[in-house]
């Protein structure tokens, strides 16, 4: 029961970062696109971790959502990277690196967003650490891509 519970809270999550991207335009660009991936590995201190990535009104935003467990995780560390690759090109390359972001809690979300340069197609990677005083787990998430 409890990892069915895990699942459908990590799929809310998921599914809980389309309304962000979908609800901004532009005048110069009404187009609007959303990917996103996830990691449902059940660990010791991370309970669900999301990468998303969107574009909206020329911009990319990039979106990482981690969850740890309540009483047990007591940090959460979130730092992302926009990854893009020209459209004929099959090498990711880091384009832009967003400071870690840290949370003093069980769960965080981070966000950042760059202007879009076409004929490339963006990711995120999100590098997550769920810490439990001082022992801790890292993950990393990529999303899916996005073309512009």
């Amino acid at each position: 029961m409890k990892r069915v519970l895990s699942v459908l809270l990590c799929m809310v999550f998921l599914l809980g970062f389309i309304p962000v991207f979908a609800s901004a335009s532009s005048a110069d660009d009404n187009r609007t696109a959303t990917s996103v991936g996830g990691s449902n590995t059940r660990m010791s201190y991370i309970n669900c971790a999301a990468a998303s990535i969107g574009i909206s009104g020329g911009k990319v935003i990039s979106v990482g959502d981690l969850e740890g467990y309540k009483g047990i995780t007591t940090k959460v560390e979130i730092t992302l990277t926009i990854q893009r690759r020209a459209s004929a090109s099959n090498l990711w390359s880091d384009w832009y690196n967003y400071p870690k972001q840290t949370f003093n809690s069980h769960r965080g979300t981070a966000s950042c967003s760059k202007d879009a340069v076409k004929g490339y197609q963006y990711r995120t990677k999100a590098d997550f650490v769920a810490w439990a005083g001082s022992s801790y787990e890292a993950v990393t998430v990529y999303s899916g891509y996005v073309s512009y």
